[in-house]
C-alpha cells in the first residue's frame, strides 16, 4: 500500500468527552507506518494543547500519546483560530498553527482520507 496523507480534524469537546483522547490516540496509530498524518483542532477541541487538559475527560489518553504525537506532526497541530480566542498559544507545550476554515478546507483538499471526530 503507498504512503497517503491522512488528515484527523477534532471538534469534540475534551472537557465533557473522552472522544477528543481517543482521536489522539487513533491518529497516532494512523500515522505510525508510511502514512503522513496532519491534525486540526477545531473549537473546544483546541483546549488539547493547553493546561487545561490536565482536567479534561481525557486526560490520560492527552498525558500519554499526544507528546508522540506531537513529534511527529510538521510543522505542528493546525487549530481554528477563533478556537484560541482568549486563549495563548504560547501557554502550550506543542507546536500551534492557527488557520482559518479556508484553509482547513485546503488541507482536506490535499489529504487521501481524512476523519472527524
Amino acid at each position: 500500500m503507498s504512503a497517503r496523507r491522512i488528515l484527523v480534524v477534532i471538534t469534540g469537546d475534551p472537557m465533557s468527552s473522552a472522544r477528543p483522547g481517543e482521536a489522539i490516540r487513533i491518529a497516532l496509530g494512523l500515522g505510525s507506518g508510511t502514512h503522513t498524518v496532519s491534525v486540526v483542532l477545531r473549537g473546544p477541541a483546541a483546549a488539547l494543547l493547553l493546561p487545561e487538559a490536565e482536567d479534561s475527560a481525557c486526560a490520560d489518553e492527552v498525558d500519554k500519546y499526544l507528546p508522540s504525537l506531537a513529534e511527529a506532526l510538521e510543522p505542528g497541530f493546525y487549530v481554528e483560530r477563533a478556537a484560541l480566542k482568549g486563549r495563548d498559544p504560547a501557554d502550550s507545550d506543542f507546536r500551534i498553527v492557527p488557520v482559518e476554515p479556508p484553509e482547513i478546507a485546503a488541507l482536506v483538499g490535499k489529504a487521501d482520507r481524512f476523519v472527524t471526530f
